[in-house]
């Protein structure tokens, strides 16, 4: 049995079979001056050659300081999402796997010579895949030893900042059949330009149905003198446009100038459907709805034509309804929590854009968010990350959260936190739909569990008999050999075990409770993917099923299933699930459950099980589109090494792809594989057969997945989540014309059209609203591109700043089109956004200006005294130039 020991000043490693291993115990006062003397630097070598799926990676240790660091106990803690080989290193160091994202280095015994003052150690360590953006390594490193506190190495506080730049394609491409480069100034201009006018600032976003506009009547709306009437069958709908507009609220209708939410037929059954009507003769707007859904639509489009534009409203009519009936949003507060006002906030610009359900994401390996009063361990334990010698406290250190509780990897929601964000999302008419994902990604939870176990078994020694019920949610222990996606090691709970029944079931009737008051519970989403196969092999209690050659972990994870399935059946609840816990060769047949409803969320439509999808909708599911490559919003927004995301599966989701996304046909959306290869359409049909989804009634909607690896505060929040949500509801709320095009090249231009109408109304209007509430939005870089001996510039969203610094970011002034004179210039280039002067990631470049003298008898030129000015544009990540030439008077000649 593997243990530590201090004797006299000694720990002793027991490695099993008696062996001992000395190892010097590691003084308080080494671990504060390695926190605050090493400085650490980490920089990509090659992810073009692979080394058993590994790349290898240097890190620089410098010591700063004055005095040497010495071997002894102390480990530095670090992270990655995708795994690092374990093994001994040439530089004297270890690297260990701790489970997740979690992995160490530790002097080797009799390996490790120490790292003198003023010098370096250099180590090469081998991740798992690749690594090709800053944001693969994350911040808050930390040393420790046992016995002793843990302390951040103060170096590697700042992301990005240890990291040293991707400067060559073998560290920003993942492989060799990658064809992702990163942006060129001349491709973001290109990409950048558009023909904006102010001519769509009366565009809604989501795009109404039908919307009539008749330019030549207008009327004034001045705040202070128009009035709203009160609805006594909209109350709240009526209220929230006065507190929205700053207009008064009143009881009887005023002759003119006023505002009027009427209960009333749209045409339409659907109870989000409204008409709009501004009337310039009677001076007067009328919103109809039969029911406060389509009531509080009216009221969201009505404020978005009067925050956007300052002059008069054109007579306006608006017949709208929604696309899909789920429109939502997963939102992942596990691998970093959101406090109650980020929730707000959101669910305030969901209302906006007319996004209606709330996929609220609560549990995962790296924490369990919300708060289950007869199992109180689960937030004292799994609620809370931190380092510790004592198993039990805490769960450990994740996703940089460093080895303290005191950021978003540790929190939850108390029981009036959740019932206080159900309120706000209810009276907006989002419902909240909990997810607790199991089997897999429960390490959290039985983390918690086994502290559980171990203190009633502890209770049982004592013989005390009130003890708490068990919940035991696993009955394997030690290292494992089998990962999940996520490298973790026994993470999933465990199917053959009673006490998982008993713990789901208390966690179901909880969720019934919490939501009974506000928003009465219909659905529970369960998860369920990414089962690790064999994870269960060395169960005792699944022996007995295993024991059946026909079973295997996909066997048992469809009995569990089944089960929790059947649990929630009892209680009238929708089943939800991520698709492959209900798909083997086909989808498990619908009428296997009891559930009136079985919702199947499906993100992985890529090549082979492309038609999975519509394999659901033939069984009788009702499904979710959240496609992996279009609405994962933990992907980067462009093939950068400066880019905040993942990439695993496509490189980048932008905007556009998202606005361009077309759900009713999947095939039509797929154009290269995850490396940017274009993909043979007819070759992949063959295979499978690649079904039209535009009769599939029972795909429902579609959702944008916020998965939180990266998202630890609320400007990074924002930064992956606008502007792309906006792209996201109006596709999920408007069905476009151009959709429907089977000519490609016809629906490109058309498309095109309807993006630029959308980048303008973003830029003018949208934009600026999600500033004035706080919402920290991408700014996309410029573009930057030569034309002839002039220097040009470019955002891609209209009403932003152009900035240029020529000092290396000293001063910043506004960027004018340039005329290049001989000479090198370094420049730097930003955008800024108009309300809150927010500032885009710059773009840095170097323009080289030869001038040569022509012979006087150059037949163009009839004019003695010119030059021929060569200007080479060379971008700051190397590897792309462009050059151009134009002929100016000489300076000297």
């Amino acid at each position: 049995m593997e243990g530590l020991h201090i004797v006299a000043g000694i720990f002793i490693i027991l490695l099993g079979k008696g062996s001992v291993v000395p190892t010097a115990a590691t003084d308080q006062r080494v671990i504060d001056y390695i926190a605050e003397n090493l400085d650490i630097e980490v920089a990509v070598v090659d992810n073009l050659h692979k080394y058993e799926d590994h790349v290898p990676v240097d890190v620089y240790f410098h010591n700063n300081g004055n005095r040497s660091i010495p071997a002894g106990s102390w480990k530095i803690y670090f992270y990655n999402l995708y795994g690092v080989k374990a093994e001994d290193l040439a530089c004297g160091l270890r690297v260990e796997i701790i489970n997740g994202g979690l992995f160490s280095f530790m002097p080797k015994h009799n390996g490790f010579t120490g790292i003198a003052p003023s010098t370096v150690l250099k180590c090469t360590f081998y991740n798992k895949y690749w690594t090709v953006a800053k944001t693969d390594f994350f911040l808050n490193w930390y040393v420790s030893s046992p016995g002793n506190s843990p302390r951040i190495i103060e170096s590697t506080r700042e992301e990005g900042a240890f990291v040293r730049d991707f400067d060559t394609p073998a560290k920003w491409k993942r492989s060799k059949e990658d064809q992702y480069n990163p942006f060129s100034p001349e491709q973001q201009y290109q990409m950048n330009e558009g023909n904006h006018t102010w001519s769509h600032l009366h565009r809604i976003v989501p795009k109404p149905l039908t919307i009539l506009e008749y330019k030549h009547k207008t009327l004034h709306f001045d705040r202070k003198l128009w009035k709203i009437i009160d609805s006594k069958d909209f109350h709240f709908e009526a209220r929230y446009l006065s507190d929205k507009l700053q207009v008064q609220l009143v009881q009887l209708r005023t002759k003119t100038r006023y505002i009027e939410i009427i209960k009333g037929n749209t045409g339409d059954v659907d109870p989000e459907a409204y008409t709009l009507n501004v009337h310039p003769d009677s001076l007067s707007i009328s919103i109809t709805a039969s029911a406060p859904q389509g009531a509080l639509h009216g009221v969201q489009s009505l404020i978005s034509l009067i925050e956007g534009y300052a002059g008069p409203l054109p007579s306006i009519f608006i017949i709208d309804k929604p696309r899909f009936s789920y429109r939502g949003i997963l939102l992942d507060t596990s691998r970093n929590f959101k406090p109650k006002s980020w929730i707000y906030r959101f669910l305030d610009v969901m209302s906006m854009y007319k996004l209606n359900k709330l996929h609220f994401h609560l549990s995962n390996d790296e924490g369990w968010r919300i708060e289950i009063p007869t199992i109180p361990e689960l937030t004292q334990i799994g609620g809370k990350r931190c380092h510790s010698d004592f198993p039990g406290e805490c769960l450990i250190p994740q996703l940089g959260s460093g080895p303290y509780s005191n950021n978003t990897g540790s929190g939850f929601y108390s029981v009036q936190d959740y019932r206080d964000i159900l309120a706000y999302a209810n009276s907006r008419h989002i419902e909240v739909i909990p997810e607790i994902d199991i089997p897999a990604h429960s390490y959290a939870a039985i983390t918690a569990m086994n502290t559980r176990e171990a203190k009633i078994n502890n209770m049982k020694t004592q013989g005390i008999v009130n003890i708490p019920e068990s919940y035991l949610l696993s009955d394997q222990s030690g290292p494992s050999n089998i990962f999940s996606a996520q490298r973790w090691m026994r993470n999933a709970i465990n199917p053959c075990l009673n006490t998982t029944y008993r713990f789901i079931e208390v966690v179901i009737d909880t969720f019934i409770a919490l939501h009974k008051p506000v928003q009465p519970l219909r659905t529970f989403h369960i998860g369920g993917d990414e089962v690790p196969e064999g994870v269960w092999n060395d169960s005792i209690a699944c022996q007995k099923y295993l024991s059946n050659s026909n079973t295997n972990t996909s066997t048992l994870q469809k009995m569990f299933t089944k089960r929790v399935a059947d649990i929630m059946a009892s209680k009238g609840l929708d089943l939800a699930v991520v698709g492959e816990s209900v798909y083997g060769k086909r989808p498990t047949p619908k009428s296997f459950f009891k559930n009136s409803n079985v919702f199947v969320y499906r993100w992985d439509t890529r090549g082979e099980i492309l038609n999975t999808p519509a394999d659901f909708v033939d069984e009788g599911y009702k499904v979710v589109l959240m496609p992996a490559t279009h609405v994962y919003f933990d992907i980067t927004q462009a093939p950068d090494p400066e880019e905040r995301g993942l990439f695993w599966s496509t490189r980048y989701i932008d905007e556009k792809k998202v606005f361009g996304f077309m759900p009713d046909s999947l095939l039509a959306n797929i154009n290269t594989d995850p490396m940017g290869n274009p993909i043979n359409k007819v070759q992949m049909c063959s295979h499978n057969t690649c079904s039209n989804q535009s009769t599939l009634q029972n795909v429902i909607g579609m959702q944008a997945c916020f998965w939180a690896e990266l998202m630890r505060n609320e400007a990074d929040f924002h930064y992956m989540a606008f502007p792309r949500i906006l792209a996201l509801a109006e596709r999920a709320w408007h069905k476009a014309s151009w959709e429907d095009i089977n000519d490609i090249k016809q629906r490109d231009m058309q498309k095109e059209d309807d993006w630029n109408e959308f980048v303008e109304t973003l830029g003018y209007k949208e934009l600026p609203r999600l500033e004035n509430r706080g919402i920290h939005y991408r700014i996309p870089p410029p573009g930057a591109k030569l034309d002839g001996c002039m220097l040009k510039a470019n955002n891609m969203y209209p009403n932003h700043i152009l900035e240029t610094s020529l000092d290396n970011g000293r001063s910043w002034v506004p960027f004018c089109d340039m005329m290049l004179q001989s000479g090198t210039l370094f420049v730097k280039v930003r955008s800024k956004s108009v309300i809150l002067q927010r500032v885009s990631r710059q773009i840095e470049f170097q323009v080289t200006v030869n001038e040569k003298s022509l012979p006087k008898d150059y037949k163009d030129l009839l004019r003695p005294n010119r030059c021929l000015k060569t200007v080479i544009l060379k971008s700051n990540h190397g590897y792309t130039k462009s050059s151009s030439q134009c002929y100016t008077n000489c300076k000297t000649c």
